[in-house]
């Protein structure tokens, strides 16, 4: 069911269902959390705007502070800084993550990192 609903919500915000569950992410969980834990509290700056625009990465309205905070994060991971198409593919990934987190916890708001998604 759970996976129905991520394959659902993957189609409405325009991500593949395969990234939205997770498959070939080259993201780990523990390294999804690390960019939330140490989330910039000041949300997308006008160069992550500009960065996921020339991307064409449309970011769900519903992402928490939190959550944009860690996606500016991996915006800017000095890991990917020299290059683009890894960045685009790990900003990607951490989205998918995202609107997992906020699906599960849209179902089960007591679960873990449900914290993260409304905050």
């Amino acid at each position: 069911m759970f996976e129905l609903l991520i394959a659902a919500a993957a189609v409405v915000f325009g991500f593949s269902a395969a990234n939205a569950q997770g498959v070939d992410s080259p993201l780990t969980q523990q390294q999804f959390n690390d960019y939330e834990q140490n989330a910039f509290s000041g949300g997308l700056t006008a160069d992550d705007i500009r960065f996921l625009k020339d991307n064409q990465i449309r970011v769900p309205e519903e992402l928490s502070p939190i959550q944009k905070g860690g996606l500016h994060n991996v915006i800017n991971d000095p890991k990917t800084r020299n290059d683009p198409a890894t960045r685009a593919r790990e900003v990607d990934f951490y989205l998918n993550l995202a609107v997992g987190q906020t699906i599960h916890c849209a179902i089960d708001p007591r679960g873990a990192n449900c914290d993260k998604a409304y905050q």
